[in-house]
């Protein structure tokens, strides 16, 4: 879900959002689009090469409704071009089809939910390192069976670039971020959307150092945070639990590779930490980190796939968990400033 510079996330906010009048957007309805599958290659154990992206994604989002995956947004071209896409992919067919375009400007490092068969999008930056950075408070509604998008309430704190997400039940929840994309400033700030009322409520700073990039994932009603990196762009190695019940963050097992821009899924009841950047910006990662959560333990449990071996280590790739699979691909690879997209996708079956 994330521009990538202090790291890929983080704010420091103040009021509370105020609610507005939904205003619903129709946009024409797209051609479907079908490239073709990934060429072969020799895969990690567990992987299986899909149908590649209709794009390149870097910084997107993607989240699962009902059995469809929906994915779009990020940077297309490096890091000089944004996109306003949406796509859905249906795993039963191994298919991408276009929907209906984003309505707001196109974006990188945005916050996405998927509650209640409908898509939360918005917020995120267009920070393309030509001078021309703008953070938004926008954000969108999108349901899938009218395929339409409509406009929801501002977000009215400090706005943040490269900021961790996550949903759990009914709500979605953001934080930390950099608040000021090419002048380094992170924050703890952490917030709450609820759909239900169409209102954000500001909850308890983030429960380590301020930073940008992290990554997360959820698991048994609670949240896992960790990685990131704080003002000075050093790698952060701490790792939280969050539990929405009490608004009290724990922490856990510092992750065993000290990475900003990292992808987080869980599934089969544990937890990944996949691909990020490690100490330079030159330095991508093509690990999988695996957490343990009864033993509170991280295993490498192996690399990550690529249909080239150039393009094996990878930052702030795409990563949906569909039951007991992982549906995985994007990103960028080589140096930071300037990477290379692949459009590589992925079906992963963890043991």
């Amino acid at each position: 879900m994330k521009k990538l510079i202090c790291f890929f996330f983080f704010l420091a906010f103040f009021s509370s959002c105020e609610k507005t009048e939904s205003n619903p957007i129709s946009t024409p309805q797209p051609s479907s689009t079908n490239p073709p599958p990934a060429s072969s290659a020799t895969l990690p154990e567990g992987y299986k090469s899909l149908s590649e992206l209709a794009s390149p994604s870097l910084a997107g989002v993607g989240l699962l409704i009902g059995n469809k995956i929906f994915a779009g947004l990020g940077y297309t071209k490096s890091m000089d071009e944004v996109s306003d896409a949406w796509r859905e992919y249906d795993p039963s067919t191994n298919k991408w089809i276009d929907k209906a375009t984003f309505p707001g400007a196109g974006r990188a490092n945005a916050v996405a939910f998927s509650i209640n068969g409908k898509a939360y999008v918005g917020l995120g930056t267009n920070y393309d390192r030509k001078n021309k950075t703008q953070l938004y408070d926008d954000f969108y509604e999108y349901d899938p069976a009218t395929d339409k998008w409509t406009k929801k309430a501002e977000f009215k704190g400090a706005l943040v670039d490269q900021p961790f997400y996550f949903i759990i039940g009914n709500k979605g929840y953001f934080g930390t971020g950099n608040t000021q994309p090419q002048f380094p400033d992170v924050t703890r700030n952490f917030w709450e959307y609820d759909p239900t009322g169409d209102i954000w409520t500001k909850k308890k700073d983030f429960g380590g150092s301020a930073r940008c990039r992290a990554f997360s994932f959820v698991f048994d009603g609670k949240a896992y945070v960790g990685g990131g990196e704080n003002l000075t762009v050093t790698k952060l190695p701490d790792f939280f639990e969050y539990n929405p019940a009490t608004d009290i963050w724990t922490q856990k097992a510092d992750i065993p590779r000290i990475l900003a821009r990292s992808t987080g899924f869980a599934s089969n009841n544990k937890g990944f930490m996949m691909g990020g950047v490690s100490g330079t910006e030159n330095n991508p990662s093509s690990e999988l980190f695996q957490y343990e959560f009864t033993a509170n333990k991280w295993t490498l449990v192996g690399d990550l796939p690529t249909n080239s071996a150039s393009q094996k280590s990878k930052f702030y790739s795409l990563a949906i968990s569909v039951g007991s699979k992982v549906y995985l691909g994007g990103g960028g690879t080589g140096v930071v400033t300037a990477p290379t997209l692949p459009k590589d996708f992925y079906e992963f079956t963890p043991k």
